[in-house]
């Protein structure tokens, strides 16, 4: 038998064995359908709607501090969010290619999500501002990121939480793992296995398995612990269910849904407990991002993506900043923001042209049957409030699915980017003449993109999600893969 360790905010029962917690606030679950939110009560009983209408609703999570619900809408392709109370509903990130898993950092107050499309782990503020690829999931107060892998080869892993040390510490005996949540009292994980039709646990370094159902569970998807109990939700039988968390006993059908349930949490602030956290203090003395380190006791200033310094004539420099929707200024010397282009869709790279007047390169997202686009501006003064609005140009370049980057080349006045829709990267002129695809084979998803034309060559280096590859063009004629 496994003994529970004993917490102060969790007295032990008169049996020696379990643990209640003796808040006076009742937890409930809250779980997604796809098209609505609902709550259950944690014994069956009540049973009711948070929120109906919506389209493809796979992952949530909440914040006890702000007391604030999060979700992933796959169809929309957005996150969002709103108070407990039903109000405040917004969304907080746009571009969402294909959300799998979400989870909220109540500590560092970030916002953590899976890009399977993408294959890569995102965060961002809690607002939806500075997001960041950190590089390929569910948060605990040690301070790291555990997720499911459902690729050739199955794993869970960790990495802290500014995306360093990372690590498979599951890799035997698991073929499709769906849920995973942590016992924040024992300090173990659990997960599920939708092939293998089990529930596990083990401690948080992937130690010392214990299995909880064997074999017996239809099509477990998501889960979650409070207490001596576990809850999850079953795709085939479409049901949410109960059961004692160190070996199965007391099994129960809490209720049966119309569609298929996907992510499920118990609602308490006992489920996101406090502890200190670095960045709690200005930020951690960072402009953007504080992350904290695996451990919990330091953190890391980051950047968010596509951020790009520039120095115009005898302005201030400034930092460009796109996020889909507009692009935007930051002025280094006033710590003041304005927007450069705003009112815009799907801006998603950008790059910079030293000129006499500066210009700017951005890249804009294709969507379902609409292509994407480049487009370029003269860069406007700081301050010019508006008197003199940005005159933007589309380079006419047709058929671009998903430009991920752009890199402009100021000795030999080109333009590269990569296109993750086709497959491939591409070059033209500064006006979008003379285009050529530089490379279409080999190539799965390009992304980031760099140019170094100093060499005498046109030489350059572009990202294809995880792996970093170079590239040496001669004469724009012959290129040579090392």
């Amino acid at each position: 038998p496994v003994t529970p360790v004993h917490m102060p905010e969790w007295p032990l029962e008169p049996d020696g064995r379990s643990c209640r917690q003796n808040s006076n606030i009742s937890p409930y679950l809250i779980f997604s359908n796809r098209y609505y939110l609902r709550n259950l009560s944690t014994d069956g009983q009540a049973y009711s709607l948070i929120l109906q209408g919506l389209t493809s609703v796979v992952a949530l999570d909440f914040d006890r501090v702000d007391k604030r619900l999060y979700w992933i809408d796959v169809s929309r392709r957005v996150i969002e969010r709103m108070s407990f109370n039903g109000s405040n509903r917004e969304v907080v990130v746009n571009g969402v290619l294909h959300g799998e898993g979400l989870a909220v950092d109540w500590i560092g107050r970030k916002l953590y999500w899976v890009d399977s499309f993408l294959d890569c782990l995102k965060v961002s503020e809690l607002d939806g501002r500075f997001v960041k690829k950190l590089f390929y999931f569910l948060l605990i107060p040690v301070r790291y990121v555990y997720w499911t892998d459902w690729g050739n080869k199955a794993f869970i892993g960790r990495v802290g939480m500014d995306g360093t040390n990372k690590a498979a510490i599951i890799t035997t005996k698991i073929e499709w793992p769906n849920g995973i949540t942590i016992d924040y009292t024992n300090d173990k994980l659990y997960w599920s296995d939708a092939h293998l039709n089990y529930i596990e646990y083990s401690d948080l370094d992937g130690q010392h398995r214990h299995t909880v159902y064997d074999g017996n569970l239809p099509h477990p998807f998501a889960l979650t612990v409070f207490e001596d109990t576990v809850y999850w939700t079953d795709w085939n039988t479409r049901t949410v269910e109960k059961g004692n968390k160190y070996d199965g006993s007391g099994r129960e059908a809490l209720v049966n849904t119309t569609h298929r349930p996907f992510d499920i949490h118990v609602c308490h602030p006992y489920r996101q407990p406090i502890v200190n956290n670095p960045c709690a203090a200005n930020n951690g003395g960072c402009s953007h991002l504080c992350l904290i380190r695996h451990g919990g006791r330091e953190h890391t200033c980051d950047c968010p993506d596509h951020f790009l310094a520039v120095q115009i004539g005898g302005n201030p420099p400034v930092l460009l900043l796109p996020d889909n929707i507009r692009i935007r200024r930051f002025n280094l010397s006033s710590e003041q923001y304005s927007d450069y282009v705003d009112n815009a869709e799907h801006i998603h790279a950008l790059d910079y042209l030293w000129d006499p007047e500066g210009v700017v390169y951005w890249t804009v997202l294709g969507r379902g049957s609409q292509f994407g686009s480049i487009k370029r501006a003269y860069m406007t003064t700081f301050n010019d409030y508006g008197s003199n609005p940005v005159k933007e140009v589309d380079l006419n370049l047709r058929y671009i699915a998903k430009p991920e980057g752009i890199a402009v080349d100021w000795v030999g006045r080109h333009i590269y980017w990569t296109d993750s829709g086709t497959n491939r990267i591409e070059v033209a002129k500064l006006d979008g003449r003379y285009r050529k695809w530089l490379v279409h084979t080999d190539l799965h998803q390009p992304a980031a993109i760099i140019v170094n034309p100093s060499s005498g060559y046109e030489m350059f280096a572009w990202q294809t999600f995880g792996v970093l590859v170079h590239l040496v063009v001669t004469d724009m004629l012959f290129c040579d893969c090392i």
